[in-house]
């Protein structure tokens, strides 16, 4: 019975919010690998942002929701890249805009 219940409950939950947990574990899985490979550790990250050690861990958990510019801002203080995007293969003239200022017609 406890099983049906469990298995009743797995697929109630909604497959975005399994894709966010996907995402959420591999954010986090990167910016530890990153941390690893370059012999820091949750406090020097917290020292490179200006926060505590107990913000960086709850920034770490599974589960918490990231916004984009936290994970700009730790990419910046790793100097390396958490989310690769891929890039399209043809370039749309209205995102150079964003992308090679000295490109950008106005």
């Amino acid at each position: 019975m406890g099983n049906q219940i469990f298995e009743k409950s797995r697929k109630a939950v909604p497959n975005y919010s399994r894709k966010f947990i996907k995402n959420s574990f591999s954010i986090i899985e990167r910016i530890h690998h990153l941390l690893q490979q370059k012999n820091m550790s949750q406090k020097d990250l917290a020292q490179k942002l200006s926060k505590t050690e107990s913000e960086i861990s709850k920034i770490l958990s599974p589960g918490h929701n990231m916004t984009l510019k936290t994970i700009s801002k730790i990419e910046d203080a790793l100097d390396e890249k958490i989310i690769m995007i891929p890039k399209p293969a043809q370039t749309n003239p209205s995102a150079e805009l964003f992308t090679s200022p000295t490109k950008a017609k106005v």
